[in-house]
């Protein structure tokens, strides 16, 4: 619902600006959504709460049940208008943001790690732009809709803690932080973008 409302306001700012040239009006329609602009980030950051990941590896080293949680209230949201994309755009900065695997398994030689592992992103920043459309439905009738443009996703790979459960040698845990820092952030930050590019346009149309 709050979205079919950030449409229709948008739909009211474009035919202010259609009508009256001067902008006076549509500026103060653009101030409305900027008042909401926490309610806004809060809707599109339910879409990353126990979002799912794909798991990793292979028989012999993987990691299972993989999922990744932002479940703080949005906070620190800069509002911005893209008028080459007819567009407005939602970053939240400073998140903290918690990726859990259910188990994993690694091998070195004749040692064999496995546990389960929670690491905490201090430091994450989400934006998506909605890009405003129109679309004509199979009736003929011609309504409002969004793309997603201007995605952003960012996680500092420096401000991590991750804790590790089970039965782990000394060098594991600098590995696997290796490891996260790149294959994992990696994993995260493509999933996350699919999520805001794909599936918050297409529950909103």
């Amino acid at each position: 619902m709050i979205f079919r409302t950030l449409i229709a306001l948008f739909a009211l700012t474009s035919v202010t600006l259609a009508t009256n040239p001067s902008g006076l009006k549509a500026s103060l329609d653009i101030s409305i959504l900027e008042q909401a602009k926490d309610v806004y980030m809060d809707q599109i950051l339910k879409f990353l709460n126990n979002l799912q990941l794909p798991d990793i590896g292979d028989s012999k080293d993987y990691l299972h049940g993989n999922h990744v949680s932002v479940s703080q209230d949005a906070a620190d949201v800069t509002f911005t208008v893209d008028t080459a994309n007819n567009a407005i755009k939602l970053v939240c900065n400073n998140l903290s943001a918690t990726f859990y695997s259910d188990s994993f398994r690694a091998h070195s030689w004749i040692f064999v790690a496995k546990g389960h592992t929670e690491v905490r992103m201090k430091t994450v920043n989400i934006g998506l732009g909605l890009s405003f459309k129109t679309q004509t439905l199979a009736d003929g009738r011609i309504v409002p809709a969004v793309d997603a443009v201007d995605v952003l996703v960012d996680i500092d790979r420096n401000d991590i803690d991750i804790k590790i459960w089970g039965n782990i040698w000394a060098d594991f845990a600098s590995a696997f932080e290796i490891f996260f820092k790149s294959t994992v952030v990696e994993l995260i930050q493509d999933t996350v973008t699919d999520t805001l590019t794909s599936t918050i346009p297409t529950y909103t149309n």
